[in-house]
């Protein structure tokens, strides 16, 4: 692999830029092959590129990089396919400030590197020399074992790791897509997606030209199906994100099934190629369910370059048709009705047609956001085309700038419509943008321009320092807003409600809200949430403020011993459990009307007695306080002897014990007098029975219960 392939790969991989760029933009220029100098862009070029061609076979890797000016249709993109055992890189990057394209330091341009046997003269060595601004480094190196020349690993290609797409890759240079020898190719970068590229070209008096291309890259258009096609030309991409979705027969036009779609066709100007002869009605096919109308300089400087066929709406950006056709100064409109780019309804239109002459709609957008302003324009004859600003500034004269405001760009100027593009929207771009058409008689309609502000997170503050057992009242703030902003109050997923006003302040809205709810102490560290939303925000979204609840509440205090039991020697601990807000800062320990013992060591909330003795029982207390109240605990020790048997203490507390025990014996109670109760009322139906004589049913009944001898049973039963 050496330089006869990088003049073969070269022509048909980089991209030449032949007409120059605007503002005086400087970049550097580095040709293949000669030193890199700098170039001043010419009107038109606004970018400076630098396009990047690797090709890899084995562990041996080729560059070759090329600066230079470049228009601004040019975007960033790479792509990347296997031809034979090659793989070949085409990356290609834009930027716009002066020598942004300038080479890394130390980087090298062109690096060639062959490897191969040696006669035993060969010596290590190596020169370096200036040719110009190259500089130029040969070294040789020789060893005399086994693949001794091996690449190392460090300057082998590095491919990617495993989880990145896999895609099918073929090309048209080796007829391998044609022939169906697919390969697997890896993708470089997870931001990668398997490409479909392909193109044909069929003019009259020129050979046809077909490439079909298959790889991993991330072109403008993704993710597709971005295309093209009218009699002379057919352009198709699609991209996809899963492992080798780019598979499958080769895309032809005539696969693809007509649309129901008609749209004109031509590739020229208006005497030879797009004159009314030659423009023809075609059937669109597949996704490509818009006409195309554009106009350009192509690259022998014609500035009425003019194409039209059947487009897919994400074809309808200047960049795909800059690139495809190799334009510049682009104009570029798509309709979506058939025949709607039809030339000569366009002259019978500036023949004079009835209707209004020029047509625009009101804009409304998000501060921060882009909004579009659109002349549409009738009966356009070629005329002065004139759009200002509510300040009656001139913004684009005929398509020319006018104003220095980066922040308007004209997107679109064709016959039917002028279309300008406002980044970046503030309020004083508020107002009526005017679209002025001077034909004999001056016409023009006002495009009013509304921008609204979004609320920003509200600000939440208290009132007064909430205590338990009293109120909080709570407000929020939205300082800015367009319309004004609603405000909602939400605490445990409930909406509270509160009271708002607003007050204009100039062209924005100050709002705000207070509510008002009791606290608790278990309400300390609750959640309280303001909601802010206006039209200028997304439907759903809302701006919100979560406000953290500080109770303030008198505290609380419980012993916790280390031990349940404790005999003389033992060492016990006492802990302070203290809660409260403001918490307590100081904790007081006490042993009834007696002073601690000497041996006891109180720190903050534990109380630590260190060889226990029966002089040290009594009650001890802790005590602890805040602005709020107070709080007492106590603890009843008793030191036993070494020897004595002593049931742990039970952390139970008594009246707990008791409630159990009172709760059993109502139970019992309870049964006793239900079982008395159902005894009486059995005894009294039979007695009840007896007294009336017992009838005819009343004997049957007792027969059937004490056996054959009734009466002999029912006065065994009496005795």
């Amino acid at each position: 692999m050496g330089r006869p392939l990088l003049l073969l790969l070269l022509p048909l991989l980089l991209v030449q830029i032949c007409v120059p760029v605007s503002w005086g933009l400087l970049c550097m220029q580095c040709k293949s092959s000669g030193p890199c100098q700098v170039e001043k862009c010419v009107p038109g070029q606004e970018l400076c590129r630098t396009t990047v061609l690797r090709v890899r076979e084995g562990r041996e890797e080729l560059e070759v990089v090329e600066r230079g000016c470049a228009h601004p249709e040019k975007t960033n993109r790479t792509m990347s396919y296997r031809v034979g055992m090659q793989i070949i890189t085409l990356t290609e990057s834009v930027c716009a400030f002066n020598f942004c394209n300038r080479p890394s330091p130390g980087r090298e341009e062109l690096e060639v590197v062959e490897r191969g046997c040696a006669h035993p003269e060969k010596t290590n060595r190596t020169m370096s020399y200036r040719v110009g601004m190259q500089i130029i480094t040969l070294t040789e190196s020789v060893c005399a074992f086994n693949f001794c020349n091996r690449p190392s690993p460090g300057r082998a290609p590095v491919f990617p790791p495993s989880h990145y797409l896999e895609c099918i890759s073929c090309a048209s240079s080796d007829m391998s897509c044609e022939r169906g020898r697919d390969q697997s190719l890896q993708c470089h970068s997870p931001g990668e997606q398997c490409l479909e590229v392909v193109t044909h070209r069929s003019r009259e008096g020129s050979l046809q030209d077909e490439t079909h291309s298959r790889g991993c890259g991330y072109l403008p258009g993704c993710p597709g199906p971005t295309g093209f096609h009218n009699n002379h030309t057919f352009h198709f991409l699609q991209c996809c994100n899963t492992s080798r979705c780019n598979g499958g027969p080769v895309l032809e036009l005539e696969n693809l099934p007509l649309n129901g779609f008609q749209c004109y066709s031509c590739e020229g100007n208006s005497t030879h190629g797009c004159s009314a002869e030659e423009t023809s009605l075609i059937e669109c096919r597949g996704p490509m369910n818009q006409c195309l109308e554009a106009m350009g300089t192509n690259g022998l400087g014609n500035p009425s370059y003019m194409i039209r066929g059947c487009t897919t709406a994400s074809w309808c950006q200047s960049l795909h048709v800059a690139d495809a056709f190799s334009l510049t100064h682009l104009n570029v409109s798509c309709c979506t009705t058939s025949g709607c780019n039809n030339p000569v309804r366009d002259a019978q239109h500036r023949k004079g047609g009835a209707g209004q002459e020029v047509q625009t709609e009101n804009v409304t957008v998000a501060e921060g956001g882009v909004a579009e302003i659109t002349c549409r324009l009738h009966q356009y004859d070629g005329s002065i085309v004139v759009i200002q600003n509510p300040a009656r500034q001139t913004l684009f004269f005929n398509g020319t700038r006018a104003l220095k405001d980066e922040r308007f760009q004209l997107e679109e100027f064709s016959p039917r419509r002028v279309r300008i593009r406002l980044s970046d929207a503030r309020l004083e771009d508020e107002g009526g943008y005017f679209c002025q058409l001077y034909t004999e008689d001056t016409h023009h309609q006002i495009a009013t321009l509304t921008v609204l502000v979004a609320p920003e997170n509200p600000v939440v503050e208290v009132q007064e320092q909430a205590v338990e057992g009293g109120e909080v009242e709570l407000n929020c703030l939205v300082p800015r807003s367009r319309p004004a902003a609603t405000l909602r109050w939400y605490r445990d997923r409930k909406e509270l409600k509160g009271v708002s006003s607003g007050q204009e302040s100039g062209k924005v809205w100050i709002v705000r809200s207070t509510v008002r709810f009791r606290v608790d102490r278990k309400d300390d560290g609750g959640i309280v949430i303001c909601e802010a939303q206006n039209q200028a925000l997304p439907s759903g979204h809302s701006k919100q403020t979560q406000y953290v609840l500080d109770v303030q509440y008198s505290p609380t205090a419980r012993i916790h011993a280390s031990q349940a039991v404790v005999r003389e020697g033992d060492t016990l601990v006492l802990t302070c459990a203290v809660t409260g807000n403001p918490r307590p800062n100081q904790i007081r320990w006490n042993r009834g009307n007696e002073s601690l013992p000497e041996r006891a060591e109180a720190v903050g909330e534990t109380l630590t007695l260190p060889g226990l003795v029966s002089a040290d029982n009594g009650t001890y207390t802790c005590e602890a306080s805040n602005k709020h109240g107070h709080a007492r605990a106590l603890y009843v020790l008793v030191v036993y002897d070494p020897g004595a048997v002593v049931e742990a203490q039970t952390s139970v507390p008594y009246a707990i014990v008791g409630g159990i025990l009172a709760l059993l014996v109502f139970l019992i109670i309870c049964v006793l007098v239900g079982m008395v109760w159902c005894s009486v009322r059995q005894k009294g139906s039979y007695l009840t029975h007896e007294a009336s004589g017992l009838d005819e049913q009343g004997e049957a009944r007792e027969a059937f219960l004490n056996g054959s001898d009734g009466h002999k049973r029912k006065e065994e039963f009496f005795i």
